[in-house]
């Protein structure tokens, strides 16, 4: 029983990282695609520092299968490093509050908090209404980092109460139902806790919570 268990482990973790690095491998493709069509020296350059980051992003993910699968077996101990949350704006986000603030910090893995916050913010865009925003929180007090992604779209009714539970998903076509879950473990296993709110007039909003880490 122990060896098939160990087995499924590895199997969901394996689902959770193909599942992920989907999205830097399809930057990366767009970029090198756009370099080529373009045909410039100047393409290339400007490219350059996405191309870096899509293959960080990659690394690291590949990097996050072994923490991955000590979390599905509640072992993981993440590192007591700081990590300061901060988020990249992009055209159809909105950062607000104290998101670039050096007070929203945490101990832990960066990479991991890095993984998680890209398959929400992901998640979000994705469920986002035509003409909406992705809007993203942060407030802290002495003891706690909350961390909020909000977007117009609400959940469907059917899934609401198994939405971080493994592969739940419902409209996507490529959706495997593995990025909430795999949050859920990321969240939890530094100590913090994750929750839903949704409703159509309200839209959904994901909460992330962490102990708050004050080394000043």
């Amino acid at each position: 029983a122990g060896r098939k268990q160990e087995e499924q482990f590895r199997e969901d973790v394996e689902r959770i990282i193909h599942h992920d690095i989907k999205g830097p491998l399809a930057t990366l493709f767009s970029l090198t695609q756009m370099v080529l069509e373009e045909g410039e020296s100047d393409a290339l350059m400007n490219a350059f520092p996405q191309v870096m980051v899509g293959i960080q992003q990659v690394i690291q993910l590949i990097d996050a299968a072994e923490p991955l699968r000590e979390m599905e077996k509640g072992v993981f101990t993440p590192a007591k490093t700081p990590v300061e949350l901060q988020f990249k704006v992009t055209i159809s986000i909105q950062a607000e509050a104290d998101c670039f603030s050096e007070s929203a910090r945490v101990f832990g893995e960066a990479f991991l908090f890095e993984d998680m916050f890209m398959n929400l913010g992901k998640n979000a865009i994705e469920a986002l209404p035509k003409g909406g925003d992705v809007t993203i929180t942060c407030r802290t007090d002495p003891d706690t980092v909350y961390i909020a992604i909000h977007n117009a779209g609400a959940v469907p009714e059917s899934i609401r109460n198994r939405f971080f539970e493994k592969y739940v998903t419902e409209g996507k076509r490529f959706g495997t139902g593995l990025g909430t879950y795999s949050a859920r473990l990321i969240a939890e296993a530094h100590g913090g806790h994750i929750e839903l709110a949704t409703s159509e007039p309200d839209g959904t909003t994901i909460t992330t919570s962490f102990p708050h880490c004050d080394i000043r």
